[in-house]
């Protein structure tokens, strides 16, 4: 699978090229290396991030952000561990809140601590961007409890594609809002990955 996934890797180099492009590398694979079963499955996937950061963020006209999880998620200080190993140092930064629903402010903050811990790790200068694609409302359901992340009821569109704030980069939409996360919550039946104009509609009516 290294020898495939870097093959991979190469011919997507390839066909950037020298032409302008943004890159969200793989979200979700640094949050998710404890769900491995195993240390060498943690190292592979880490190297292999690594190769592609360091072929990504050597393209002249590209910039490329890693996995950063989410705030309610990965403490900042293993976060940014998993990050500096992944050669987070080669590219522009990390990316937060991919398919998440955690506010602006929230997202921030948790960014921020990130690129505190790096900095001590001896990996300054990392920048963020956060995804706004359904974080409209907040990741608060009316009780005030954190929404699950599987297509929950009550969400809405975020703020478009923007200038970030807050010390981020840019504010981006990421996660195609529409693509369903599975047959759950409000999208049951709908496979993972699918586009749903019912699932649309909830997120710009927020409801």
């Amino acid at each position: 699978m290294t020898v495939q996934t870097r093959a991979w890797i190469d011919a997507a180099v390839a066909g950037i090229a020298d032409r302008p492009a943004l890159v969200i590398l793989e979200p979700d694979s640094l949050a998710q290396l404890g769900n491995l079963p195993t240390n060498a499955a943690r190292t592979d996937r880490t190297a292999l991030i690594a190769y592609a950061a360091q072929a990504l963020g050597a393209l002249p006209a590209t910039t490329v952000y890693l996995d950063g999880g989410n705030a309610t998620w990965i403490r900042p200080a293993e976060m940014a561990t998993g990050l500096r190993d992944a050669g987070v140092a080669h590219v522009r930064g990390f990316a937060v809140n991919v398919a998440n629903f955690d506010a602006v402010d929230v997202c921030c903050t948790y960014a921020n601590q990130i690129t505190t811990e790096l900095a001590r790790l001896g990996a300054p200068g990392a920048g963020f961007v956060v995804d706004t694609s359904r974080n409209g409302n907040g990741a608060m359901n009316a009780e005030g409890q954190h929404v699950d992340w599987c297509n929950p009821a009550g969400r809405r569109l975020g703020v478009p594609s923007s200038i970030g704030v807050g010390g981020a980069d840019y504010l981006l939409w990421i996660k195609v809002p529409g693509d369903s996360d599975g047959s759950c919550g409000v999208g049951q039946g709908i496979p993972a990955g699918a586009f749903s104009p019912y699932l649309a509609e909830r997120l710009i009516d927020g409801w």
